[in-house]
């Protein structure tokens, strides 16, 4: 609150729905840092309940020019891709008459939005969802392991990759590659970079999540030329290595791939992988969830 002190609108705003709502169980995040699905902008957030998919702007009467007008139109489309949150507006400006709203009509619209939240969290728990900030908890496996089942609309993100694999049954400590075989099937638990990334040995990956997050595409490239990408996944189970919209590296859950046999012919698998010759490989997705119970074994 101390950053934005001297917002005398935004702070009046943020704290009045706060104490209104008084709820421990919701986790709120104010100037929460959003960034753009392509490039490295970030845009803030007044007041956000992420677990909601909710947050506020408040407006003052720098948004009401022509030009703000159509940066915040497109700010909110680009918060809205890259997590799919609403926005919600409390203008404290009239933008007609060209002066500031009274203090009781700004309060009215408060209660209204209070309304709304308390509206969307109702609707979710009906739903089955278990509303409860513990922020320990959503990055703790054992959370996750309990639940038994997980889906990728759960937006489930973990911190180290030992703490996906012990999804899996893995007991031992810190983990440095990029895939994990699972004992006894023909599954891997697979981290790709989803964004152009360098290896240390020189070589460029290229990999692209695409078809509204139902595909995989990933390329090699040494000395500025594609090569083969050799050792195709049978069937992977994927945490990317993603930097989250706070900015924080952390491995979300995207679903269960497998190669998309229009773009691989003829493939050969020995143990999990196969050598193809083939410049792009491509993984479509198959599973939007998973059963954690069956994985629970020594490896």
């Amino acid at each position: 609150f101390s950053k934005i002190k001297h917002k005398s609108w935004e702070l009046y705003c943020i704290t009045r729905i706060l104490h209104k709502l008084d709820d421990d169980d919701l986790e709120y995040i104010c100037q929460q840092l959003v960034k753009k699905t392509s490039g490295d902008q970030f845009f803030l957030t007044d007041l956000c309940f992420p677990i909601l998919g909710l947050y506020i702007e408040i407006n003052e009467g720098q948004h009401f020019t022509k030009e703000a007008i159509s940066s915040d139109k497109n700010r909110e489309k680009e918060i809205f891709d890259a997590t799919k949150w609403i926005e919600i507006d409390i203008d404290v400006y009239d933008s007609d008459s060209k002066q500031y709203h009274s203090l009781d009509h700004v309060k009215g619209r408060i209660d209204e939005v209070i309304e709304i939240i308390n509206n969307r969290k109702i609707e979710l728990e009906d739903s089955g969802q278990v509303i409860k900030w513990d922020y320990k908890a959503k990055f703790d496996p054992q959370t996750y392991i309990q639940k038994g089942i997980i889906h990728v609309n759960d937006n489930i993100s973990l911190l180290y990759t030992r703490d996906v694999l012990e999804l899996f049954g893995y007991k031992k400590g810190n983990y440095q590659g990029s895939n994990w075989r699972i004992k006894g099937t023909n599954e891997s638990v697979w981290f790709p970079k989803l964004y152009n990334n360098i290896s240390k040995d020189g070589i460029e990956w290229i990999n692209n999540l695409e078809n509204n997050s139902q595909t995989i595409k990933m390329n090699k490239r040494v000395n500025n030329v594609f090569v083969e990408c050799p050792e195709i996944i049978e069937r992977a189970i994927v945490f990317a290595h993603y930097k989250n919209p706070l900015g924080f590296v952390v491995y979300r859950f995207m679903g269960v791939f497998e190669p998309c046999n229009e773009y691989h012919q003829n493939l050969v698998f020995n143990n999990g992988k196969a050598t193809v010759n083939s410049k792009t490989n491509v993984y479509k997705l198959i599973d939007s969830t998973i059963d954690l119970s069956k994985y629970y074994q020594e490896n």
